[in-house]
């Protein structure tokens, strides 16, 4: 099996980081693959990477407090839980936001997220997608989160994924048997 198989199939999500900041040349490598991911349109998606951690602490509490209004099952309960971090500690957060304007930027971003994801783990970088803190978006004070993250007038906050050094790490979710796959031949 060739090095790209092998990363996407070691690949698992990060639930819990070293509060240690990433390395600036890591950043950009990662943040490369996001760039080059397929999009239908170049202008279809904005990075935002947070490494503050106030405003990561925000964030999470903003998600929270949304999820907390909402009637969706399991999700009102972890916005109950002070303990509760939707970015598990890591400390920087890149937050991927689509045009409004194209009907694609939904898998614009997430095909920008997803090679992160895997340019993370080619580099021992932790990473995990977060949907949880999009919720902090979907409320009346998320208008005001997104001017204080300078996201412009037209997108719309759609992923975020977390990076930071591995930690202990130990309730990886291992890897799903193959289902879901119909042959035609």
């Amino acid at each position: 099996m060739n090095a790209t198989l092998n990363i996407i199939n070691r690949r698992r999500s990060t639930r819990d980081f070293l509060p240690t900041q990433i390395k600036e040349n890591e950043l950009q490598a990662i943040l490369k693959a996001g760039i080059y991911a397929p999009y239908g349109d170049k202008d279809s998606r904005i990075f935002t990477v947070i490494q503050n951690k106030r405003m990561i602490e925000r964030i999470n509490q903003e998600a929270k407090d949304a999820v907390i209004t909402m009637e969706l099952p399991g999700l009102k309960q972890l916005g109950t839980q002070s303990d509760f971090n939707c970015f598990y500690g890591a400390p920087t957060v890149a937050l991927i936001s689509g045009s409004l304007g194209f009907p694609g930027s939904s898998y614009d971003c997430a095909a920008a997220a997803e090679n992160m994801l895997i340019a993370a783990e080619s580099i021992d970088i932790g990473s995990c997608w977060i949907h949880f803190s999009i919720f902090a978006f979907n409320v009346e004070k998320g208008k005001l989160l997104q001017k204080a993250l300078e996201i412009p007038e037209g997108f719309e906050p759609m992923v975020s994924v977390a990076l930071g050094y591995k930690g202990n790490n130990k309730n990886v979710i291992p890897q799903r048997e193959m289902t879901g796959i119909n042959y035609i031949r």
